[in-house]
């Protein structure tokens, strides 16, 4: 179980990490007001391979844009 190290603030209380032999296999969340969230992840793969136009960014207008 993992808690916030200052609880002012945090958007949990406590999570558990639940790990099978891929990984991460699933999160279960409670919230400050005792709320449960849970999240399963299921075919997931590390590292896939994406085309290089899977996504694209466009800054919104106004913004200033520096490259390195």
């Amino acid at each position: 179980m993992v808690k916030p190290r200052q609880a002012d603030g945090a958007g949990f209380s406590s999570a558990r990490l639940g790990f099978g032999d891929h990984g991460l296999e699933r999160m279960r969340f409670t919230d400050a007001l005792g709320q449960e969230s849970v999240i399963r992840f299921g075919e997931w793969q590390r590292n896939p391979d994406f085309p290089a136009n899977a996504f694209k960014f466009s800054p919104p207008a106004g913004v200033d844009v520096i490259e390195g």
